[in-house]
């Protein structure tokens, strides 16, 4: 984001199935729900630096590491949400 706007630079590869990720609603004609953008943008630029970024979900599962892995990352950064673990072990 800068004064003269933003730019999308990333868009989560593999949202939750289920709860984000609903590609049935398409079928049956009805709006909403994440798409999963399986196999696009593994690293990004930031500067000169390659950037892996992992959001929540995407960093319980082998594919968008090992995807982000094999575009030579300077940097993994992973952010996630953890609020439903609250009172958990």
């Amino acid at each position: 984001i800068t004064e003269a706007g933003g730019k999308i630079i990333y868009r989560e590869r593999m949202p939750v199935p289920g709860a984000m990720w609903q590609p049935w609603r398409r079928l049956l004609g009805e709006s909403g729900g994440a798409r999963a953008h399986f196999f696009d943008n593994p690293v990004v630029d930031i500067g000169s630096t390659r950037v892996a970024p992992l959001i929540c979900y995407e960093q319980l599962l082998v594919w968008p590491i090992l995807h982000s892995i094999f575009h030579d990352p300077d940097m993994i950064v992973a952010v996630g949400n953890g609020w439903w673990t609250e009172g958990t072990s």
